[in-house]
């Protein structure tokens, strides 16, 4: 399941987003401005920093600013985050400019339970299947020792879907292959944290236990 961050300065609004959402198993962070928005969608790894959320739902119109300007200060980042903005009666070249400025969709208010569903499952299952085609050539570059082109594609990785283990996992090989002991570490318990069931990472734990005997 998804975390997913809703933006939108009607307490109403988030409610019925947070609720609808979280009943399909999300996670759910709503907030009502540009500034809490900007304050909670980052996270740090290593030395840089990685979108903490898989998806971003924001309203047009929100206290601090507007979608429009949150939607390009996110662009601007050069981190990839997936960004579904809403509105009720949004002229057209408003929709345009929000697809442009890098929204990935657009949902008109007011809008069903299940249209926000059909929504958000059809965004998540874009980044889903780009997710895997990363890991797939991940794994691969990791295989063939070319780490620097590896760092990159798990970057993306971190950006498409932040609360995965998966990431975490291969970004832990990565470092123990650099030689960093000590952060590759730190991602494999994120990787844990992240999904205690994950079985690469307790398989790994496993064989790093039996190593210690």
């Amino acid at each position: 399941m998804a975390k997913i961050l809703v933006v939108d300065s009607e307490r109403n609004a988030r409610n019925l987003v947070k609720r609808t959402l979280e009943e399909e198993g999300h996670e759910v962070i709503p907030v009502a401005s540009m500034e809490e928005a900007l304050a909670n969608v980052w996270s740090k790894v290593g030395e840089g920093k990685v979108a903490a959320y898989d998806l971003v739902i924001t309203d047009i119109k929100i206290s601090g600013g507007s979608g429009i300007e949150l939607i390009k200060k996110l662009s601007e980042s050069g981190i990839p985050i997936p960004i579904i903005v809403t509105g009720g009666a949004v002229p057209p070249e408003s929709v345009a400019e929000a697809m442009k400025a890098g929204a990935i969709d657009f949902l008109s208010k007011p809008f069903s339970e299940q249209e926000l569903l059909s929504k958000v499952e059809a965004v998540l299952k874009i980044e889903k299947d780009t997710f895997g085609k990363l890991e797939r050539k991940a794994k691969s570059l990791l295989e063939s020792g070319n780490l620097v082109l590896a760092d990159k594609v798990i970057r993306q990785m971190f950006s498409l879907m932040p609360s995965s283990p998966v990431p975490h996992f291969l970004y832990y090989k990565l470092l123990r292959l650099r030689g960093n002991e000590e952060l590759a570490m730190k991602h494999l318990e994120c990787a844990k944290t992240l999904d205690p069931k994950y079985q690469p990472v307790v398989d790994e734990l496993k064989r790093l236990g039996e190593e210690k005997r």
